[in-house]
């Protein structure tokens, strides 16, 4: 297991490198001002790799956080493609093997976990089109692949950067006869999580009588509209999904986040157990 990495700054100003003792992997850092320079060097990455470009602003709901996920057999001539076609990122990261083994096959496996990690975070606004694809790989590829896939999320947290890190503020939706749409977020709970209603939401389906149940404070109902209006100063938190499935008359899985994943998709992932 890692238990530290190492982080160095390159050869080339700017870029910064990623590693870990146990891990075959590397990860260069760098802002997109740097990395216009790098491509255009002699210095630059030529293997293959999977890159990531997105927006590391110190306000993300202001100024964006959009991110794209990519890869290459030639990373630096990628990357060169995407100058001033894509205007949101201002950092980009790019994984590769810490040894010559790396190739397409591998980056395009690993492209696509990057895409569903990405999803299930809810932390970014992916930009990607796709879900990416699957490339076969024998089963000592296979094996070398899932090696390198377990180390990254440890690296990446150990180094500070949240990219898959489960978003707690990040909502999820439901629109009810495509006039009124709701949000709600998972709260960080153990060993069972709690769903939280956000402030001002307007709930259609509710069943009125199980409302009354749950004795929520700041819901009031409209019954001839059918619509719960949740207060706007006042978020409303139900502990344990089987609360949200006794309290709901549609299915959890109604509710998605920005990226389409289901929430009920996201509860099974944070909390297999439950």
């Amino acid at each position: 297991m890692i238990k530290a990495i190492s982080i160095a700054e390159t050869n080339y100003p700017g870029i910064t490198k990623i590693t870990a003792e146990g891990w075959d992997g590397q990860v260069l850092r760098m802002s997109y001002a740097t990395c216009c320079k790098w491509i255009a060097s002699s210095a630059q990455l030529q293997q293959a790799g999977v890159y990531m470009l997105y927006a590391d602003h110190f306000d993300r709901i202001t100024h964006g956080n959009q991110l794209y996920v990519g890869q290459s057999g030639a990373i630096e001539k990628r990357l060169g493609q995407h100058d001033g076609k894509k205007d949101f990122w201002t950092a980009v990261m790019v994984f590769s093997s810490a040894g010559d083994w790396m190739n397409v096959a591998y980056t395009v496996n690993i492209e696509r976990q990057f895409i569903n990690w990405a999803k299930y975070a809810n932390r970014y606004d992916l930009d990607n089109g796709n879900g990416g694809r699957v490339e076969h790989l024998g089963q000592e590829d296979q094996a070398r692949l899932q090696s390198f896939l377990a180390g990254v999320p440890l690296v990446l947290r150990l180094a500070g950067i949240d990219v898959f890190e489960p978003n707690m503020d990040g909502t999820f939706s439901f629109t009810f006869d495509k006039k009124v749409t709701s949000h709600l977020k998972i709260t960080t709970g153990s060993p069972a999580p709690a769903v939280t209603i956000v402030a001002g939401s307007r709930i259609s389906g509710l069943n009125q009588a199980k409302v009354s149940q749950a004795s929520l404070n700041g819901v009031t109902y409209d019954p001839e509209k059918q619509i719960h209006t949740f207060h706007e100063s006042v978020d409303v938190t139900l502990e344990g999904p089987d609360i949200m499935r006794k309290l709901f008359d549609h299915p959890v899985s109604s509710w998605k986040s920005r990226s389409g994943i289901s929430l009920m998709a996201t509860l099974n992932a944070l909390y297999p157990a439950v």
